[in-house]
């Protein structure tokens, strides 16, 4: 009986949903980003579960059709009213912060503070995530409503971040099949505190990873036909938003078919996958 096919026949799935929760509830707080110290405590803490291997790869190294930016790291960050008060800080909220924000100290009016605040008029109570790895500026990310109270009068902004020479991580576990050909699953680990947008992916392929390990992968009893690589990276052909109601699906590449189209088509004019059209068990391979 195959890997997969004994995985399916034991799955409890209540007892692995509650441990795939308690996993996204620890790592929901980490200050993960494309590169730093963040990204790398989250694979710390993966690897207390599944076995990986991290490769660094340096700043200005060309990745297809764009460049490993600077590594990114931040000590503190926040906007502090006359009394000393802080009404917004990276500390409660690693949102508040636009990724890859340029250093800053200083003092400034309300109406130039403003000029660096990204909120959603639409949405005011929530906090937008944006990003700008490589362009150099600096934003605050707010709820609109509160960015509406603010009174007039000088407000300190600290942004202590360093944007320097390093690497961007990234993460595999792999798992021997009866043949060379490889299944490659991948999620994303670069964005802080969103839970189905990232950690929904990164707990499900760490649950599977650790499963078919457990199924005595590589000694020849219950391997997969294939390989299985589990990769946690950047963007990639991704389990992504894994925690919600909707069905399962895969994006295809913009703006045209390519060779990983053909790898993850599924039948159907909805795209729709279905357990039933999977018939091979290759290796895996994850990629984080």
């Amino acid at each position: 009986m195959s890997a997969l096919s004994n995985l399916r026949n034991s799955f409890d799935s209540k007892a692995a949903g509650d441990e795939m929760y308690a996993w996204i509830r620890d790592w929901f707080p980490i200050p993960r980003s494309l590169t730093g110290h963040g990204i790398r405590e989250q694979f710390r803490r993966m690897g207390e579960i599944i076995s990986l291997t991290l490769t660094e790869t340096p700043s200005g190294a060309a990745a297809f059709d764009w460049t490993v930016p600077k590594e990114w790291n931040v000590r503190e960050a926040y906007i502090a009213d006359a009394t000393g008060k802080r009404i917004v800080d990276y500390a409660q909220n690693n949102l508040h912060l636009l990724a890859y924000s340029m250093p800053v100290r200083e003092r400034m009016p309300l109406e130039k503070l403003k000029e660096h605040c990204i909120t959603l008029p639409e949405q005011p109570e929530l906090i937008p995530y944006r990003t700008s790895y490589f362009k150099e500026r600096w934003a605050f990310c707010l709820p609109h409503r509160l960015l509406e109270s603010l009174p007039q009068g000088n407000y300190e902004v600290v942004i202590d971040a360093t944007l320097a020479e390093g690497h961007l991580t990234y993460a595999e576990c792999v798992i021997p099949g009866a043949t060379e050909e490889e299944v490659l699953i991948s999620a994303h680990a670069c964005h802080p505190s969103l839970a189905n947008d990232n950690l929904s992916g990164l707990a499900v392929a760490t649950w599977l990873a650790r499963a078919l390990q457990d199924k005595g992968e590589g000694n020849g009893a219950g391997s997969p036909s294939y390989g299985l690589r589990f990769r946690v990276a950047f963007h990639l052909p991704l389990c992504v938003c894994a925690g919600d109601g909707g069905g399962h699906r895969v994006a295809f590449s913009q703006p045209g078919p390519c060779a990983l189209d053909s790898a993850r088509a599924c039948p159907g004019p909805d795209r729709r996958c279905r357990a039933k059209d999977l018939q091979t068990e290759p290796s895996w391979r994850c990629v984080y």
